[in-house]
């Protein structure tokens, strides 16, 4: 099965695979052993990305840590975007990264908005706030920070200070930036499910 080798393969996908020639017994054996099962069941050497997403996988279904720890949650959405974590460091996900991830995340396991701890919920603040993000993409809307309508515009200005564009005399219109932004994390999403499947 090639979608082992793939590192865009959708976390449903990998799910489907080893719920169906192991159900839930998958999600307890130890990862050495689950990759000579998958050599010997489906006749591949998973890649390491495919590797790092089982295992984050395993660590999504069985503990609450994607809800609670900003840790445990940067290590999922990393490996759920098909990369290598460094266990030593934090390397924060952009609001790209996480949209994918809780659009993963719940095509495995429902679960609602309101299930993350506020460590959690601050962690996807400040990456939006780092990437230029005023207004969420619909991933996370329930996480957004709940602004007047006055101070969300003032706040959409602010977060885009600059009165032109950094493009040859462009007006800058930050409203008009902020749906860029989410229109390209639907673009980014639509694109992943492509390569995904």
């Amino acid at each position: 099965m090639e979608s082992f080798k793939n590192r865009f393969v959708t976390t449903k996908t990998l799910y489907n695979a080893l719920y169906s020639k192991y159900q839930d017994t998958w999600l307890d054996v130890m990862p050495l052993t689950l990759w000579m099962n998958i050599k010997s069941n489906f006749g591949v050497n998973a890649s390491d990305e495919v590797k790092e997403k089982i295992m984050a996988l395993q660590t999504f279904l069985k503990t609450d840590g994607f809800f609670t720890s900003p840790v445990g949650f940067e290590k999922i959405v990393t490996a759920f975007n098909g990369k290598i974590n460094n266990m030593s460091i934090i390397v924060a996900a952009s609001p790209f990264e996480i949209a994918w991830a809780i659009h993963e995340a719940k095509a495995v396991k429902s679960f609602a908005d309101e299930d993350f701890d506020d460590d959690v919920i601050g962690y996807v603040i400040a990456s939006c706030k780092t990437n230029g993000f005023v207004i969420y993409p619909p991933q996370f809307k329930a996480m957004q920070p709940q602004y007047p309508r006055k101070s969300l515009e003032a706040s959409i200005v602010k977060a885009f200070a600059m009165k032109t564009s950094p493009f040859a005399g462009d007006k800058w219109d930050p409203l008009q930036r902020q749906k860029d932004l989410l229109e390209a994390v639907e673009i980014y999403i639509n694109l992943r499910i492509e390569k995904g499947t």
